[in-house]
């Protein structure tokens, strides 16, 4: 069972958008007060970072820091 739900966030308009791994449980080594966040290419869509997003929510994967 995955451990995160990945939203995908914007800044302002026209800059880049980027994914945010939102943990739902406590992820050893990663700090409380840190995110694991991926950058969007230039030329991403918000309606390909919401696919990608909504593809990497449907899988069964967890984030580990080692």
């Amino acid at each position: 069972m995955r451990n995160y739900v990945i939203t995908v966030k914007e800044r302002e308009a026209g800059e880049l958008c980027f994914l945010v791994f939102e943990p739902h449980e406590s992820i050893q080594g990663l700090p409380a007060d840190k995110d694991v966040m991926l950058d969007m290419p230039e030329g991403t869509s918000i309606e390909d970072a919401r696919d990608i997003a909504r593809q990497l929510n449907a899988m069964d994967l967890k984030i580990a820091i080692r």
